[in-house]
């Protein structure tokens, strides 16, 4: 009987392992569907499924918001393990603190993958600045983007404009715009209904490449 009570004794401290890997990215990637679903839309054609998401991902505060789902959905889960484990107090927090530090930091990691690495990435593969428009002006955007995962959308945005032929997007917020002056003017581009939301000033301006940077 009583090595029995201390088998049982064995099993109920036994160290709990960082099993958060995959619950991590699960519920880090969960809150991104919005973004996921414009990103395949978009390069879809699906214009109307796309417009859907756009709204919400236009928004300033959307990837603070995205941030904080991916917390709270996150501690749902930690909450979930540690009832079910019944070790729903701080020393069995303390017991599983492998488990709960890899899943927290797994969620925040691909928090960070996708503000910094995914979104901002797919705005550059789509750079075609060096394709110069003989004729075109072209400017430079500081534009006061929330983070990089932004920047798909200004793209997006700025490939819409009537008479804009290029667009490069350097990190951090930087857009490198040519455009046919005798179709569309800098100051109609600096007029376009998201730099209403984003803060813009040119930075930089020239001809074919002969830049000139502006204090």
């Amino acid at each position: 009987m009583e090595n029995n009570q201390n088998n049982l004794s064995c099993c109920q401290n036994k160290p709990i392992g960082p099993k958060g890997f995959w619950p991590g990215v699960c519920y880090g990637l969960i809150p991104h569907f919005p973004c996921l679903a414009f990103i395949v839309f978009s390069v879809l054609g699906v214009t109307f499924a796309a417009s859907i998401f756009r709204p919400l991902m236009i928004s300033r505060y959307f990837f603070y918001g995205l941030i904080g789902l991916s917390l709270l959905l996150t501690s749902l889960v930690a909450l979930f393990y540690l009832k079910k484990n019944k070790i729903l107090n701080w020393s069995g927090i303390n017991q599983a603190k492998k488990y709960l530090l890899t899943l927290y930091l797994t969620t925040i990691i691909i928090n960070i993958f996708f503000f910094f690495v995914i979104f901002p990435a797919l705005a550059i593969l789509n750079n075609n600045f060096d394709e110069m428009v003989q004729g075109s002006n072209f400017i430079t955007l500081k534009v006061d983007l929330p983070c990089p995962g932004h920047a798909y959308l200004m793209v997006g945005d700025f490939e819409k404009i009537p008479g804009v032929n290029n667009i490069n997007f350097k990190m951090p917020n930087l857009f490198d715009i040519s455009f046919d002056p005798t179709v569309v003017s800098a100051q109609q581009i600096l007029d376009i209904d998201i730099l209403k939301i984003y803060q813009s000033q040119i930075v930089s301006q020239g001809i074919n490449g002969d830049a000139c940077l502006l204090q």
